[in-house]
């Protein structure tokens, strides 16, 4: 066991050396490694591999299976995999979710509509999302929902995010909220201010 770890160490060693000539600091106390299935778990690759190749998004058999295995995962699998399964939904964003039973596709929309995925949304996904959502029997109002994010929230990428969607869609009101908070958010940041 002594000599597999020593030789893992060098391994690391070289490799950080390598990296470290292209600017790349890594501190090595701070690496974990991983055996192959470990890594394979928490990257959820099993789950990944069912949309294999390009188009399989798009093959509704394919985008069942790849929501059934996301829903199988416990919460707290699902907490304890490489970014809180963001991945996965990011991946399922762009499948053909519509092929979905009616039921299943609202699941997911509830999913995907949900603060702790939207507030990590860049504008063309929030366009995806509304396009799904306006495929929905009843559904929610997104723009409110950015709304209510936008002003509990000082994440600021997210705030120039939701702008870019509010002019993409040409939405006035939205995209005048959005400015307004924008300028708060910098006032608040300028002064130091504790909101």
């Amino acid at each position: 066991m002594y000599v597999k770890w020593g030789l893992l160490q060098l391994h690391l060693l070289l490799l950080t050396r390598n990296l470290d000539r292209y600017g790349l600091r890594v501190n090595q106390k701070k690496v974990r490694l991983w055996k192959t299935r470990e890594l394979i778990v928490h990257r959820c690759r099993e789950i990944q591999a069912i949309f294999a190749e390009k188009d399989d998004r798009h093959n509704p058999v394919l985008v069942r299976k790849f929501v059934d295995a996301y829903l199988a995962l416990t919460p707290t699998e699902l907490t304890n995999t490489w970014n809180r399964g963001m991945p996965l939904l990011n991946r399922l964003l762009w499948a053909k979710l519509d092929s979905l039973p009616r039921s299943l596709f609202n699941r997911m929309m509830v999913t995907l509509t949900d603060e702790s995925f939207l507030v990590h949304a860049d504008a063309q996904k929030m366009k995806r999302l509304a396009e799904l959502n306006a495929l929905r029997t009843d559904p929610i109002d997104l723009n409110m929902r950015i709304k209510g994010i936008a002003s509990r929230s000082v994440h600021n990428a997210f705030h120039h995010e939701a702008l870019a969607f509010a002019r993409q869609s040409r939405d006035e009101a939205l995209q005048t909220f959005l400015a307004e908070r924008i300028k708060e958010l910098n006032r608040i940041m300028q002064g130091n201010i504790v909101e």
